[in-house]
């Protein structure tokens, strides 16, 4: 029975008296309480209404949720073999899964000179891990110019002793070696061309007139790699008066 007073009818042979009594209550709790002693409308393990176990706030993400993706499978766009430029080369560099674009940061190794370039390429942000790529850097192209120019000798000189004649040949632009070489085809065999200097000689007893000297100029690579060996066919013109 509830807490209360009450009157009950007692009956005994053919005698019946009223008895008057009160029930109290047990254990001393609050009117409306739960057992365990917690406060009204809580729940158990006096977490805060609405919350998610394990004391967070309400409407948070799971602990293993926002972590950081991992480049490593990823796809790298943009390295390409690049040709030698005398100043450091990079390259136009994205790293994508699918639709999905990492941001990231790059940096380079040995990408000044000719030979294997290395790029090192790491998650930022949202995303970790590092992708380690090459790329070659190939000779360049000699930029060499050759001009060749009319020069003369005088015919009394010729016949004592063979003539030189200099600055024929003016070479722009060469990185490396430079030497002459005499081409046979379309050269007149009273000249000759030293293959050093590049100086002309004509030889002794040439008669007057006007001769050709076909000449190649070849450009050796500069030692450090960097440039193609070049080379340039110009013809001199030796007039003999």
């Amino acid at each position: 029975m509830n807490a209360g007073k009450y009157t009950a009818s007692v009956t005994v042979g053919d005698q019946t008296a009223s008895v008057n009594f009160e029930i109290a209550q047990s254990g001393g709790t609050n009117p409306g309480s739960q057992g365990g002693g917690t406060g009204s409308g809580s729940q158990g393990g006096g977490t805060t209404p609405g919350s998610q176990s394990g004391g967070s706030n309400p409407g948070s993400q799971d602990s293993g949720s926002g972590e950081k993706k991992n480049i490593s499978q990823f796809t790298v766009n943009g390295i390409v073999d690049k040709t030698y430029t005398g100043k450091a080369i990079t390259q136009d560099i994205t790293v994508t899964s699918g639709r999905e674009k990492a941001t990231v940061s790059v940096t380079y190794t040995n990408n000044i000179k000719v030979g294997t370039a290395t790029v090192t390429i790491a998650g930022t942000g949202n995303y970790t891990g590092t992708i380690v790529k090459t790329f070659q850097i190939t000779k360049a192209a000699q930029k060499m110019t050759v001009k060749a120019a009319s020069k003369s000798v005088k015919l009394s000189k010729v016949r004592k002793k063979k003539q030189t004649v200099t600055k024929a040949l003016t070479v722009k632009d060469s990185i490396g070696k430079v030497t002459y070489a005499k081409v046979s085809k379309g050269s007149a065999k009273v000249l000759s061309i030293d293959k050093k200097s590049g100086k002309i000689t004509v030889k002794k007893g040439t008669k007057k007139g006007t001769y050709k000297l076909k000449v190649k100029v070849k450009v050796t690579a500069a030692g450090n790699g960097n440039y193609k060996s070049a080379s340039k066919t110009v013809t001199v013109k030796i007039k003999v008066k």
